[in-house]
């Protein structure tokens, strides 16, 4: 038995596709499709919650020699190399129904097959004045830019069995069904909360707690190994951002070439280089190495409000190749209650990211021959 606000906000999203369909000109093929209007609304939704950067609806379902392909819209991102597949799982009946784990399993998989026949360039053969000819096209005339593929499925079931083993080779799996949804818009941060499982990493993060004269936060500080970030920009993007008062620069900026220089060049030195990141979270789950010294185990309410050009950086230099195993990244960790996240969140983000503007001039004024021209000056 599905809990009566879950029941109220499947009926309130069921009613949305009912009107959603009645505002649609009738001789729009859309109207016709429910499924692809949910997963317009859906799309729209994570926009909103900051799960995804963008997409179009766009229904495809063939079979194929290849066996069942299908997907309701997709997204590509040029300039990181990332696609989305959008495939969609539609409950039409008026109460919350579950849905059986092989029909999620099926359902990413017809996904899958959608990229699959992209590459053997299947649109070759469809008509070109359809819709899902244009998503082929583009995804088929893309593929070699993507770095990373995921399918993000979308359903109003409610999925009553562990997910972490759905995996598809090839692709990150991103499932939304009723229960996240509704976790999502009834949550008090405004956004998903990001839970960190560090020991799934290979290598350990180690850090010190800051003892200090205040209940309203813990510190602790830490060096977080490069592979971890990108790994985790990899899995989560722009959501590890949300609370970030600064949008990310572009990596053709200056301040990031020249964080790339030091990925390329001198790895080892990018700690010393680098200011590090600050993260807020909520909550911290220590244990200790072999050693006896302490490690993060986990982290809920993941958040980097300062770095996220560092972040963002190191993601994309792995991408373009360059190796992260020799970098390490200096982290200062506030643990903040959630109560108090609305409160202290905005203000640590704005002093972290609050700073006088240094020129190139100022770091030159150090140099050798600046420093004797001053003292001769002062013996005038």
């Amino acid at each position: 038995m599905h809990s009566e606000d879950l029941q109220k906000v499947h009926r309130n999203l069921h009613a949305e596709i009912i009107d959603s369909v009645h505002d649609r000109d009738e001789d729009s093929p859309a109207a016709t499709y429910k499924e692809d209007i949910f997963t317009d609304i859906m799309i729209n939704y994570l926009y909103e919650f900051g799960a995804v950067e963008g997409g179009e609806t766009v229904y495809f379902e063939r079979k194929t020699g290849y066996g069942n392909a299908k997907a309701n819209g997709y997204y590509i991102d040029e300039e990181e190399g990332h696609l989305d597949i959008f495939v969609s799982l539609l409950n039409f009946m008026d109460n919350v129904q579950s849905i059986p784990k092989s029909e999620v399993k099926k359902t990413l998989e017809r996904a899958a097959r959608v990229y699959a026949l992209a590459e053997k360039n299947y649109h070759q053969d469809m008509d070109s004045a359809h819709d899902d000819y244009s998503m082929l096209e583009n995804i088929s005339a893309n593929r070699t830019l993507f770095y990373t593929k995921r399918i993000v499925l979308l359903s109003n079931y409610v999925f009553d069995f562990a997910t972490d083993d759905l995996i598809l080779d090839g692709f990150t799996v991103d499932l939304w069904d009723l229960k996240r949804y509704f976790k999502n818009i009834t949550s008090v941060k405004g956004h998903e909360s990001i839970e960190v499982d560090f020991t799934s990493f290979d290598r350990p993060v180690r850090c010190l707690s800051i003892d200090h004269f205040n209940d309203t936060y813990e510190t602790y500080l830490a060096v977080i190994p490069g592979q971890i970030l990108a790994d985790l920009y990899d899995r989560y993007g722009s959501r590890l951002l949300e609370l970030n008062v600064r949008s990310f620069l572009q990596a053709k900026g200056k301040i990031n070439q020249k964080i790339r220089d030091t990925i390329k060049d001198e790895p080892e030195m990018f700690l010393a280089y680098n200011n590090g990141i600050t993260v807020v979270s909520d909550n911290v789950e220590m244990t200790t190495d072999s050693a006896g010294f302490p490690v993060i185990k986990s982290m809920s309410g993941f958040q980097i409000v300062n770095g996220g050009q560092t972040t963002a950086s190191l993601h994309r230099a792995r991408k373009l190749g360059d190796d992260l195993s020799r970098i390490v990244v200096q982290a200062k960790i506030n643990i903040v209650d959630e109560t108090r996240i609305d409160e202290i969140v905005p203000l640590i983000s704005k002093y972290s990211n609050s700073q006088n503007k240094v020129s190139e001039a100022d770091f030159s004024s150090n140099s050798v021959y600046h420093v004797e021209i001053q003292k001769l000056s002062e013996q005038i």
